[in-house]
C-alpha cells in the first residue's frame, strides 16, 4: 500500500532500487514514507557480518534537498561502526 505519493510500488522498481542499496551500502528516501521528507539511511554490521539495525536520518525537503541527503552518510557510517563496537557479538 502507498504510504505517500512517492511511496514504490512497482516490483521492478523496488527490484532496482533494492540492487542500488546493496552496491552503494546506504539508502535514501525521497518522500516515499512522508510527504515532504528526504533521508537516508546504513546498516549497523556486527563483526560477524550480521545485521543489528539501521541507522538513518529524515530531515524536511524544505531544509535539505533530496541531492543533499547524501552528506549525512560518513556521519551515519561514522555512529554505525561505533555503534556496532558497543554492541559486540
Amino acid at each position: 500500500a502507498k504510504l505517500a505519493p512517492a511511496t514504490i510500488v512497482a516490483k521492478a522498481k523496488l527490484r532496482s532500487v533494492v540492487r542500488e542499496v546493496r552496491k552503494n551500502g546506504w539508502a535514501t528516501s525521497n518522500e516515499e514514507f512522508v510527504p515532504g521528507d528526504v533521508g537516508c539511511a546504513v546498516p549497523i554490521r556486527l563483526a560477524n557480518g550480521g545485521l543489528l539495525a539501521g541507522l538513518g536520518v529524515a530531515v524536511p525537503s524544505a531544509r535539505t534537498s533530496f541531492a543533499q541527503v547524501k552528506a549525512f552518510v560518513p556521519a551515519l557510517k561514522s555512529a554505525a561502526i561505533q555503534i556496532a563496537a558497543a554492541a559486540g557479538d
